[in-house]
């Protein structure tokens, strides 16, 4: 468990990677796509150009951010927290109706 899991108390695997991934960009060069599977805490990363995305089917697999410049483990893992309580509360609220 990396110290952003104990952070945040959610599972983060491939956290550092996509960290990695982001490297190279300098905002003119595309974007790296990341999301985060809400059942297993797998994130996934896709090289997007343009204003082209990905979508992912799975309703436990939320989009977390667009990235075009480099982006930190912390900063992922900040992202990945909010965006998941953001989806968590609408979800939640869905079931009030």
């Amino acid at each position: 468990m990396n110290q952003y899991e104990k952070k945040y108390n959610l599972k983060m695997v491939g956290l550092k990677k996509a960290a990695g991934e982001t490297k190279f960009l300098n905002g003119w060069n595309g974007a790296v796509q990341i999301g985060y599977d809400r059942k297993s805490g797998e994130i996934f990363t896709n090289y997007v150009v343009g204003e082209n995305y990905v979508i992912y089917h799975d309703p436990a697999v939320i989009f977390v951010s667009r990235e075009k410049f480099p982006a930190s483990m912390e900063l992922i893992a900040w992202k990945i927290d909010a965006r998941k309580r953001y989806v968590d509360s609408i979800e939640s609220m869905k079931g009030d109706e």
